[in-house]
C-alpha cells in the first residue's frame, strides 16, 4: 500500500490504523494528489489481507501489539490509559484476557476478523480543495466548504 499510494501515487505519506476504544479501523493518506486511486489500494490491501499474511508477518504483529501493551508509560501516559480503561469499565482481567488473545491468535482467526470488518465498505471521506471536487463527485461524496 506504501508503494502504490505514496511512491507511485505521490501522496506524502499513507497508512493504517486501528482504536480500540472506539472500535474502528482506518486506512488514511495525506497530500494525496490521486483520491480515487487511493480508495481502489485501500480496498486491495483489505483483499490483500485475507490472502497473503504469512505466518512470520502474523507472529511479528503479534510481538508489535504485545510489546506495546507491555511497554512501561510515562505518568501522563499512565494516567491516560487508566481514564480510557475506567471510562470503558474494562478491568485488568479483561486486558489480561485480551493480551493472552492476542499471543494466541492464528492465521485463521486473523482470516475471520478480516472478512467480518474489512470487507465491508464502511465510510469513506475526504479533505481537499476545489481542485478535487471532480474526483469527489465520481466518488460520490456529499461536498460540504468549510
Amino acid at each position: 500500500m506504501h508503494s502504490a499510494i505514496r511512491e507511485k501515487g505521490g501522496a506524502y505519506g499513507a497508512g493504517a490504523s486501528q482504536d480500540l476504544h472506539s472500535g474502528i479501523f482506518r486506512f488514511y493518506s495525506y497530500r494525496d494528489p490521486k483520491c480515487i486511486d487511493t480508495f481502489k489500494e485501500f480496498k486491495k490491501s483489505r483483499e490483500w489481507a485475507l490472502n497473503n499474511i504469512s505466518e512470520s508477518q502474523l507472529e511479528e504483529g503479534i510481538l508489535g501489539v504485545v510489546s506495546n501493551i507491555d511497554k512501561p508509560l510515562s505518568p501522563s501516559g499512565e494516567t491516560k490509559d487508566d481514564f480510557i480503561n475506567r471510562l470503558d469499565n474494562r478491568t485488568i482481567e479483561q486486558r489480561l484476557e485480551f493480551r493472552s488473545n492476542v499471543i494466541e491468535c492464528k492465521l485463521s482467526d486473523l482470516k475471520k476478523v478480516a472478512e467480518k470488518y474489512l470487507l465491508n465498505n464502511g465510510a469513506k471521506s475526504a479533505i481537499g480543495g476545489k481542485s478535487f471536487i471532480d474526483e469527489f463527485n465520481a466518488l460520490n461524496f456529499e461536498i460540504k466548504e468549510i
